[in-house]
């Protein structure tokens, strides 16, 4: 039999209360990769729906999610978020607004906007190496 492997299982559902109208996407970045969405159609509340799997093998592994702004030339960083696994150990998944703040994920205080997230933090009976999609 396949060891557990613990991942940090999180979804995406939207944003609200972002600065712009913007053809916004998500970047995630976790210690084994990064994984991104592709850019929506502008909105200043976009539908992400995004799913993603990620391995957080300890209580303080962390992936963090931002969001950014399509554009011609260079896309703009709008907030991110830290989701850090020991947040959601030994609960059901759980499904609320953060605020977005610095690249780093510190939370903000709402003037960036927020995203809509639920999350998870499970044992896997496959190994998963960098965030990638997948259909709840």
């Amino acid at each position: 039999a396949a060891a557990a492997c613990n991942t940090l299982k999180f979804r995406v559902f939207s944003a609200r209360g972002l600065r712009h109208k913007a053809k916004a996407y998500l970047r995630i970045n976790a210690a084994s990769g990064n994984a991104s969405t592709t850019p929506g159609a502008e909105a200043t509340e976009p539908n992400f729906a995004a799913s993603f799997l990620a391995p957080a093998p300890s209580p303080s592994s962390s992936v963090v999610v931002s969001v950014f702004q399509k554009s011609m030339f260079r896309d703009r960083f709008v907030g991110a978020i830290a989701l850090t696994a020991d947040q959601f150990a030994g609960a059901q998944p759980r499904r609320q607004w953060y605020s977005l703040g610095d690249r780093d994920g510190v939370e903000g205080d709402g003037t960036r906007g927020e995203i809509e997230v639920m999350a998870a933090w499970e044992a896997s009976m496959s190994p998963v190496g960098a965030p990638v999609p997948f259909d709840p």
